[in-house]
């Protein structure tokens, strides 16, 4: 019987034609999951996203971005906004985006915990790539992304000093059928362990004989855990 609300009110700004600026604002009700769907909590105003995005910054032909924005580590199952939730996650950090001869590469340096939370100036490193592959007719063009992040100064609990993340995703599509797939493999001291997902959508144009839908498919997605820690997407609950 409750009606949970969100508003978001966005800006852009072209500084000039190598720079942008961007700065988005919102309102909402939170609903259950971050707060256990508790009324009174969360809800309110903020300036949740500002930015600035620079090209060729020192003249490289990359991309550099500086302030707080809704961001993703790979799929974002690692790492991620969490959109689907009113209370949405944002991070702020320095980003840097470089199409590299065909190998996009991307790297960031994000804030931590270190917002009260923590006596250490604790960071997140992240660089990640995409290379797509078109070589192989029968299969079509695949994308793969592998990335890597590493949290600077963790605490030194079971034996580590880093948590750290090893990801690659690949997306593709041939004969109808579009996939996608991702493994992650998490470590910190004797604590490790691995997870992946697949997933494959079939589209079903027979449905655009009917009146009313302009199209349709089937999506089919299995997430799977291989001897998951505990602690494991910690930085997600941050």
């Amino acid at each position: 019987r409750d009606i949970d609300t969100r508003a978001r009110l966005t800006f852009d700004f072209a500084i000039n034609e190598d720079a942008r600026g961007f700065v988005g604002f919102s309102g909402r009700e939170a609903f259950g999951g971050s707060t256990a769907g508790r009324h009174d909590y969360g809800t309110g105003e903020s300036l949740e996203r500002a930015y600035v995005e620079v090209d060729s910054l020192v003249g490289d032909g990359g991309t550099v971005t500086i302030g707080r924005k809704y961001w993703t580590a790979g799929s974002g199952r690692a790492l991620g906004s969490e959109q689907w939730d009113n209370l949405v996650t944002t991070f702020s950090g320095i980003w840097y985006n470089h199409p590299a001869g065909g190998f996009n590469i991307e790297a960031a340096m994000l804030n931590g915990v270190e917002n009260g939370d923590s006596a250490t100036d604790d960071m997140l490193y992240y660089i990640a790539g995409m290379w797509s592959c078109d070589m192989i007719e029968a299969c079509g063009r695949i994308d793969f992304a592998p990335w890597f992040m590493r949290d600077e100064a963790a605490s030194a609990g079971s034996g580590g000093t880093h948590e750290t993340w090893y990801g690659v995703e690949a997306t593709g599509g041939a004969m109808g059928v579009g996939y996608d797939a991702e493994v992650v493999r998490y470590t910190f001291g004797d604590m490790n362990g691995s997870a992946w997902y697949v997933g494959a959508g079939l589209e079903l144009e027979q449905l655009e004989s009917v009146p009313g839908i302009a199209g349709g498919g089937i999506f089919w997605g299995l997430d799977l855990p291989s001897r998951l820690p505990r602690g494991v997407g910690s930085l997600l609950r941050r």
